[in-house]
């Protein structure tokens, strides 16, 4: 459980300690795979009845030629972890990110729409939830910087919410 992101949590070290027969902590390979793929993981949540945010699997250059979505909507990496590429785009954004191989993710890009709220997390260990916790950021969205950099998120527990939401 002490792996993170690529090659940490997408599967690769858990099948080669698979093969090695050496135990570990954290999902097993196929539960890593499935949940490291963002279209294949919002399957499966949409199979469990959990609802997403529509999307659509685009190339680099559709989104150049802004055949997408209307906007606001978010761009992401399809098998990347911790908010690595993400980006929202809004009205009037100047995102360069695909200028010059600026994206280094593959071709295939996910695009979704845009949903406005508040980040909220909820800790589980088995059936038990452990509390519901806001993170807010001054940075318009919980991005990259503002999970890993000094300063760049605060952690509201509990999070000021209703008990019935809570609940």
């Amino acid at each position: 459980n002490a792996l993170h992101g690529r090659y940490g949590e997408d599967g690769c070290v858990q099948g080669l300690l698979d093969i090695l027969g050496i135990p570990y902590t954290h999902s097993g390979l196929l539960a890593s795979a499935l949940a490291m793929h963002k279209p294949m993981a919002k399957k499966l949540f949409v199979a469990a009845g959990i609802p997403v945010a529509r999307h659509e699997i685009k190339t680099q250059w559709d989104i150049i030629s802004g055949n997408v979505m209307p906007i606001p909507y978010v761009i992401k990496p399809v098998n990347e972890g911790s908010s690595v590429g993400v980006h929202v785009i809004r009205e009037g954004s100047n995102e360069p990110m695909f200028e010059e191989s600026g994206w280094p993710f593959g071709d295939k890009v996910m695009v979704e729409e845009y949903i406005a709220g508040r980040e909220l997390t909820v800790a589980v260990m088995g059936e038990r939830a452990l509390g519901v916790t806001e993170i807010a950021t001054s940075r318009g969205f919980y991005d990259y910087d503002a999970k890993y950099k000094e300063g760049g998120s605060s952690h509201v527990i509990p999070a000021d919410i209703s008990d019935t939401l809570t609940e």
